[in-house]
């Protein structure tokens, strides 16, 4: 039994998944040049929502960060999945601008 079949067994689901904060997800691959331009934006704008956001970024070659790409439908990268406490998840395709990425958070 591999990795992926012991995780579906065993039910288990990353923390991300778990929503008791505002939780945000950049999806990522080491491969994808949009995604380390994108990274720095992100990460610089996500440092003034630490206190308020739960922060995570996945590697889609991953095996969770694979798993949860298909969970919430991610097709490219880099994505970005915001789940607001008590709302619905948005997914965002592409590089998301700093500005944008503040209004979608506020």
């Amino acid at each position: 039994m591999n990795d992926i079949e012991k995780l579906k067994q065993k039910k288990i689901e990353p923390k991300v998944l778990k929503l008791k904060f505002n939780t945000i997800t950049r999806f990522t691959a080491t491969w994808c040049q949009p995604c380390h331009d994108y990274a720095p934006i992100f990460e610089s704008t996500m440092s003034e929502f630490e206190e308020d956001w739960n922060v995570k970024t996945l590697d889609v070659d991953s095996e969770a960060g694979h798993l949860l790409a298909q969970k919430y439908g991610v097709r490219s990268v880099p994505s970005t999945l915001i789940e607001k406490k008590g709302e619905n998840p948005q997914l965002f395709a592409g590089i998301i601008l700093a500005d944008d990425l503040k209004s979608l958070l506020n």
